[in-house]
């Protein structure tokens, strides 16, 4: 590679651009910053695809007394740092607030800045970095090519944000920061500076197991794709492979419905092994956000890896439940309306779902989608009915296992009008206790442990 740069040739053209990432203490100052994300969320909703969701900030991004605050390319516009914490303040998503002895101290656009950019980094993703001074570096110009990175919101992460509602944040307090400043330089100058130093430049034989690269593959199993744009937020997976010494290589992947939307089912990062003796395989666990905000499992364990990649199968399976009743028959002994009422495991909490058939619709069957955790064999459910004079009656709760499918039976004691039977189901019926506005279920009033030995749940919870 050297040779390279005693001649004349291309690569002394090139420049290479190192970021660089760091944490400090922001001081304190006597203000306050607020985010209204419900706010935000809609601000980006309305302004669609001419927006983009785009951001584009840099530390230093001033060439030859330009400043280079926006990129426009033929699909993409990249806003200008100032230009979208100024709109932001304009349209009240972001309000600032500095005391007046403050207001012209130097340090605190600085402060508002850095708390900025870590409320924006917590909802982007990073895109690929931009040339900001594209001329430089060309034939005859020996000025560096500088970059800035270039973010892209994340409407899945801005979307969870909402649920919070507002951030409030006091600045009258030291926080830690981070922050990124950029090293750029032209190849062919940094060589002539180094080459006849030794410790800088050596020959070095590329075949090493030093230079190898393994790449780790994350692909999301063909029956949980459709989950994600019902169940399920996003997946998350840690990975770290501990090396011989050292610190251990550590890599985090989050896929969501746009990742697979944009770039399919499959996510890869690349380990590289420099002086790692250690000859095991890497690790990984895996963590589920859920609807309603909720993470499953909530303290995921490490697992073995396998080169061969990491099929990311949800922890849950849809079920298609069918409910057919006789009409007739129901109609004849005064039944308006039946309930089926199904509790089951879902993320390792015991959820319900009531699925009703309406006499007056005739409609003798009907189904419904439930999703339940794959490592249980059922469900349990009871038949609720409603009469048009005595009102409402439920019965006991009985498993299914493996079966989707139920039909209503009326009890012989109904028909026969066993009147110790009507008053024990009707008071079975006053006794029942809506869920939760999630469909979860109190302890106090969960049943299906009683059916463990049937349904076989194995959920950590559960197992013994």
């Amino acid at each position: 590679m050297a040779a390279t740069f005693e001649k004349s040739r291309s690569i002394a053209d090139l420049s290479i651009a190192l970021n660089y990432k760091y944490k400090l203490m922001a001081p304190a100052i006597d203000g306050s910053i607020t985010i209204d994300w419900s706010k935000f969320y809609k601000f980006l909703e309305k302004k669609g695809h001419d927006y983009s969701y785009y951001y584009y900030h840099c530390g230093d991004c001033e060439v030859d007394g330009t400043e280079y605050d926006s990129y426009t390319s033929e699909s993409e516009k990249y806003v200008g740092w100032d230009e979208i914490t100024e709109e932001l303040k304009k349209e009240k998503i972001v309000q600032v607030v500095i005391n007046q002895q403050d207001i012209d101290n130097p340090i605190a656009k600085d402060v508002v800045d850095y708390f900025m950019q870590s409320f924006m980094e917590s909802i982007s993703d990073d895109k690929e970095e931009r040339a900001v001074n594209e001329d430089a570096g060309k034939a005859g110009d020996s000025t560096p090519t500088k970059f800035a990175s270039a973010h892209s919101f994340n409407m899945t992460k801005l979307k969870q944000r909402t649920e919070s509602g507002h951030t409030f944040i006091s600045l009258k307090f030291r926080a830690a920061v981070m922050r990124e400043v950029q090293l750029v330089g032209n190849m062919a100058s940094w060589y002539n500076a180094v080459k006849n130093n030794p410790q800088c430049v050596a020959s070095i034989n590329l075949n090493d197991p030093f230079f190898q690269h393994r790449d780790i593959n994350m692909i999301v199993d063909l029956d949980s794709e459709d989950i994600f744009s019902k169940e399920v937020n996003y997946a998350t997976v840690n990975i770290q492979k501990k090396r011989s010494s050292g610190n251990p290589f550590v890599e985090q992947v989050t896929i969501d419905r746009d990742y697979i939307k944009q770039k399919g089912v499959k996510a890869t990062v690349t380990y590289a092994r420099g002086e790692d003796k250690n000859s095991d395989v890497y690790e990984y666990k895996v963590q589920w956000s859920t609807r309603g905000g909720n993470v499953f499992p909530a303290n995921p364990t490490w697992q073995k890896g396998d080169w061969q990649g990491i099929t990311l199968a949800a922890p849950i399976t849809q079920r298609n439940i069918q409910f057919e009743g006789n009409l007739d028959e129901l109609k004849a002994a005064g039944f308006t309306r039946a309930t089926l009422q199904v509790r089951y495991y879902k993320f390792g909490r015991e959820v319900e779902t009531n699925i009703p058939l309406t006499v007056s619709k005739n409609e003798s069957l009907v189904e419904q989608a439930i999703f339940t955790d794959k490592d249980t064999r059922g469900y349990a459910y009871r038949i609720i009915l409603n009469h048009k004079e005595k009102g409402k009656i439920a019965f006991d709760f009985d498993p299914k296992i493996n079966d989707d499918y139920v039909y209503i039976t009326i009890p012989k004691e109904i028909k026969d009008g066993n009147l110790d039977f009507w008053d024990k189901v009707r008071k079975a019926a006053d006794a029942i206790i809506p869920p939760n506005t999630d469909g979860s279920i109190r302890p106090e009033h969960q049943i299906l442990d009683k059916f463990l030995d049937v349904i076989k749940i194995f959920t950590p919870e559960k197992r013994g």
